[in-house]
């Protein structure tokens, strides 16, 4: 079984960050999310192919002073059941939990019925990223045809995230490296495209989303003043306040 990047999310204090990032030609989704604990979520997402669920960026208000966001948060996605997922995952030291949340989770919390399903971690041994693994759950019953979702396109030209840059101590290393399977010393691709990067660092934390333009021409008309360079390649950089990951902007090589 495989794993797909899902989303990311960073503390956004009265979704400023999230407000901003519209003005700098991006589409925000106008709904918003209530999690437990006064988390209020806001969302930017990114879609390319209509076979695929949208990959997305998480900004949360978290209006509840005793329990704020202090790191930001990786969400992966498993190519398969996540509880079987979850089985294998036991047998190979990891200290985690699966959880079950309904969609409807504040009408009924307690029966089992369509939602989220998660693994989180235990005993990681660093605290300035949480990486999580997320499964969507179908809502049964719904024979009818589903509704077409359009391929979002964001007037600045954005068109989806391409690779995460991650700071990993001893600790991350040896998570991510169980984890993915892989030797993090290369760049590990993940099933849905995005790549991560992996760098020796004094503590585990998310540096940069990157995210893929059409042409820097055109993004440069909503952003200005924000030249920088992402592997030897000209970018975009757009800092987050919050202090967490930043967002990079390249242009598409395709």
């Amino acid at each position: 079984m495989k794993l797909k990047y899902d989303h990311a999310y960073a503390a956004d204090p009265g979704h400023q960050f999230h407000s901003k990032l519209h003005k700098l030609g991006f589409i925000r989704r106008r709904y918003q999310v209530e999690h437990p604990g006064s988390q209020f979520c806001r969302f930017l997402s990114f879609r390319e192919s209509m076979s695929e669920l949208p990959t997305y960026l998480e900004f949360i208000d978290a209006r509840d002073p005793k329990k704020p966001i202090r790191c930001p948060g990786l969400s992966l996605r498993a190519t398969g059941p996540l509880e079987k997922f979850y089985k294998n995952l036991k047998g190979q030291h990891f200290t985690s939990v699966f959880e079950h949340k309904n969609y409807d989770w504040k009408k009924d919390s307690k029966s089992r019925l369509p939602g989220w399903n998660f693994v989180f971690f235990k005993k990681l041994g660093f605290r300035g990223l949480f990486p999580w693994i997320t499964e969507y759950e179908p809502l049964p019953g719904n024979t009818k045809k589903k509704k077409r979702i359009p391929i979002q396109r964001h007037p600045n030209g954005v068109r989806r995230i391409v690779a995460i840059e991650i700071g990993v101590n001893k600790a991350g290393k040896r998570f991510f490296s169980k984890l993915l399977g892989k030797d993090l010393s290369r760049p590990v691709r993940l099933s849905g495209g995005q790549t991560l990067y992996f760098t020796a660092a004094k503590s585990t934390r998310m540096h940069s989303i990157i995210l893929e333009s059409k042409s820097l021409k055109q993004t440069r008309k909503f952003i200005r003043d924000a030249e920088s360079t992402w592997r030897g390649s000209p970018a975009l950089e757009i800092k987050n306040p919050s202090g967490m990951w930043n967002l990079l902007i390249v242009e598409s090589r395709r």
